[in-house]
């Protein structure tokens, strides 16, 4: 535990620090301050799909569904931003481990997944539309994959990777307390993975200018083939609180 912590805690740091170092002098000529925004958050995720390790292959039941906190191990997860009127940069960080078994009529399949995704981006506010930002960045995705058939033989591997995303991020208010905040990006482009997607809505209330809460829903396909097979969906609803300062 004490080491997932650590290097949940080295690799955000140091995502931070690249995106603060390449964005902020962008910014140098905005006239207002920036803005910080620290937001932890649990992603109930829903994980689907087909994986293998060693060369033993294992899948998810056609037709499974299962709240994650069921068979979680352990979980970890931060988002920091900061934002001025125009640009910004952001770093977020998941970690978890959870593990599930599957009964077939020849075998009995154990599926275990652990590891962290990592973000690091930048944002641009578009003037044309009020609201609308493009989204650019780096995903690194560091996971372990287990695989166990009985009867018969386990595998494991793990692997780490990096890859880009380009996307759009719309937020829109609705009063003086509730907004709506959607985020979508395409990524992989063949650089590590073959593709990835995610899309996230969430809608949240403000309590005050430091203080808000949000819920929504996340959706995440990754699509990876080499030392393992990483070739699932992770979706769920989320939700989470943001501490603002300047």
């Amino acid at each position: 535990m004490l080491q997932i912590a650590a290097s949940f805690a080295r690799h955000f740091a140091v995502a931070g620090t690249l995106a603060a170092v390449f964005v902020r002098p962008l910014a140098a000529d905005e006239t207002d301050a920036w803005r910080y925004r620290l937001t932890p958050y649990l992603w109930i995720a829903t994980l689907t799909g087909d994986l293998a390790a060693d060369g033993i292959e294992g899948s998810t039941d056609s037709d499974y569904s299962f709240w994650a906190l069921e068979n979680l191990e352990r979980y970890a997860s931060l988002h920091f931003e900061a934002r001025t009127t125009r640009w910004g940069w952001f770093v977020d960080a998941l970690a978890v481990e959870y593990q599930d078994e599957f009964d077939n009529v020849a075998f009995d399949t154990t599926l275990g997944v652990s590891g962290q995704i990592y973000e690091a981006g930048a944002t641009f506010a578009l003037s044309a539309v009020s609201g609308l930002a493009l989204v650019g960045g780096a995903r690194v995705v560091d996971v372990r994959v287990e695989v166990g058939l009985t009867p018969g033989p386990d595998g494991s591997a793990s692997d780490r990777w990096v890859d880009p995303f380009v996307g759009l991020q719309y937020t829109r208010p609705f009063g003086t307390h509730w907004y709506l905040d959607v985020r979508g990006d395409v990524g992989g482009f063949g650089v590590s993975s073959e593709s990835q997607a995610q899309l996230v809505a969430s809608a949240g209330y403000r309590f005050s200018d430091r203080l808000e809460a949000f819920g929504g829903y996340r959706f995440l396909t990754v699509d990876f083939e080499d030392a393992l097979v990483l070739d699932v969906t992770a979706e769920g609803p989320g939700l989470g609180f943001t501490w603002s300062w300047q």
